[in-house]
């Protein structure tokens, strides 16, 4: 009984936890619509609620909406698949090569301190204005967190398991399976997972600095060229929500592929059962 009792009191529990996080949003939602409805805001500055949710009733119906948010997502991905894979292959080959850190780490470490927006000259004039230039944009977004990440994992692991890989006269192959993956996964999801916010920012970035394309930055430029703030402020939710809704998705995919720490945080996988 008191098991069943501890339970339940830890789902109620979460559940308060849970609904904790909707009485700020609720607030703000009733003070907009308060100043709304008491004239306390312009609404040609700040559309009121019932405007926006007409908009996007308008937008969800005639599909406006899903086009943008297509347009933004396949940039995403295609810029994150690229741009992490770089990355990914920088970091490993800096961490396991010591020549290759001391010949390029200084220039690549030096380069990340450049902020991305002061690439966009050079990209317009190397790859264009269009998708090209867009997607390279957010590539490289997403390089510099993936390529830190993967590096400090592969530089983090123990020598003692190293050592115990020499030992048991593991391969390369096995190494990198049971050893370098395992060990150096939480430092490289940490740098996915930031790469995955920086290609969210850079898609809409990309939207205001280069040629107009059906996209959710374009949306937002359009609505405040015409004045129409319900567009720019439903296209900003919009954002917002799918940017939630990725984080939530990292930190799933994150929390299944390292259950094992649970049991085995201070071990490689892979050495546990050679």
């Amino acid at each position: 009984m008191s098991a069943l009792h501890a339970s339940g009191k830890r789902r109620w529990s979460g559940r308060l936890t849970s609904a904790e996080g909707w009485v700020i949003p609720l607030l703000v939602l009733a003070v907009w619509d308060l100043s709304a409805r008491l004239a306390w805001v312009d609404p040609r500055l700040w559309a009121p609620p019932a405007e926006v949710i007409s908009t996007a009733f308008v937008q969800i119906s005639d599909g406006t909406v899903f086009v943008h948010v297509l347009a933004s997502l396949q940039r995403q991905i295609l810029g994150f698949v690229l741009g992490s894979s770089i990355g990914l292959a920088l970091g490993v080959v800096l961490a396991s090569s010591r020549l290759a850190d001391q010949l390029f780490g200084p220039l690549l470490h030096a380069i990340k301190q450049v902020a991305i927006f002061t690439w966009i000259p050079l990209l317009s004039i190397w790859v264009g204005s269009g998708e090209l230039a867009k997607v390279t944009f957010i590539a490289l977004a997403c390089v510099f967190p993936v390529m830190l990440g993967a590096y400090e994992g592969v530089r983090g692991i123990d020598p003692r398991f190293r050592e115990v890989a020499d030992a048991l006269q593991l391969t390369r192959a096995q190494k990198i399976r049971r050893l370098i993956i395992p060990s150096a996964l939480p430092a490289i999801l940490g740098g996915l997972q930031l790469a995955l916010i920086f290609a969210w920012l850079a898609v809409i970035g990309a939207d205001y600095f280069f040629i107009a394309a059906p996209g959710l930055g374009t949306s937002m430029l359009e609505g405040r060229d015409h004045f129409q703030m319900d567009v720019v402020i439903f296209d900003m939710l919009v954002i917002g929500l799918i940017g939630f809704g990725y984080i939530q998705l990292a930190r799933r995919a994150e929390g299944r592929l390292l259950r094992w720490q649970g049991s085995a945080r201070a071990k490689p996988k892979g050495l546990i059962r050679p």
